[in-house]
């Protein structure tokens, strides 16, 4: 009943996480009015990152910031990347 279902739902489920995932950042974003200053600033929370995070792992996430076009991208990699506690860490509400 629900396989003719699952690859909708699984698309459905993926959006509605991305939604929610940029209104959550959003809001730290807007704390940054020149984008350079908030890339700049995750950059920095890379390497304030947990030493647990293996080097490869961690030149891995820097590429990928370094691929961000806005903040708010670079943020939405962090959560991804580190989890919200990391996040919530490097950029308090």
């Amino acid at each position: 009943m629900v396989q003719p279902l699952e690859p909708w739902l699984l698309t459905k489920i993926q959006q509605d996480e991305d939604n929610e995932l940029r209104k959550f950042v959003q809001s730290r974003a807007n704390n940054y009015s020149d984008s350079d200053e908030g890339l700049k600033a995750v950059r920095q929370a890379i390497k304030d990152a947990p030493h647990s995070l293996p080097n490869p792992e961690r030149i891995a996430f820097e590429l990928e910031i370094e691929d961000a076009n806005t903040v708010e991208n670079a943020m939405e990699k962090h959560v991804r990347i580190l989890g919200k506690k990391s996040f919530n860490t490097a950029f308090p509400a």
